[in-house]
């Protein structure tokens, strides 16, 4: 994403920031939801704070903590972006949580491609 909108800074909080307990997990030397879970959870929201908004992917996967994180942000006054891929667009918190819903990856690049087309065209200009 970040290629195709290069003013956006999307933040991964599993691999972009120092979580060395997310490395062990990946390398099956550790389970999920072991270790300190303060340092988890200040260190999602101390980025979220830093954050212009952000970006949410609900597939139906297991992940309290991007709920948390998206109710966060609303309650920051951040705005909360939500990719919807497991047809539950219409819940009624994602649609009371969300500053716009889509129901696909490519909605919301569609959406970035509209929302941003006048700063690629800047940079486009500053290239040539």
């Amino acid at each position: 994403m970040e290629k195709k909108f290069p003013m956006l800074d999307l933040v991964n909080p599993f691999y972009d920031v120092d979580r060395n307990d997310v490395t062990e997990i990946d390398a099956g030397r550790r389970k999920r939801y072991e270790g300190d879970p303060s340092k988890i959870v200040v260190g999602d929201l101390e980025q979220i704070s830093k954050s212009k908004g952000i970006v949410a992917v609900v597939d139906g996967s297991l992940s309290y903590g991007t709920i948390m994180e998206i109710a966060h942000a609303f309650l920051m006054n951040k705005p909360v972006y939500i990719i919807v891929t497991n047809g539950h667009i219409k819940h009624p918190w994602l649609q009371f949580h969300a500053s716009q819903l889509f129901e696909s990856y490519q909605d919301f690049e569609r959406y970035c491609k509209e929302e941003f087309h006048e700063a690629l065209l800047e940079l486009e200009n500053t290239n040539d």
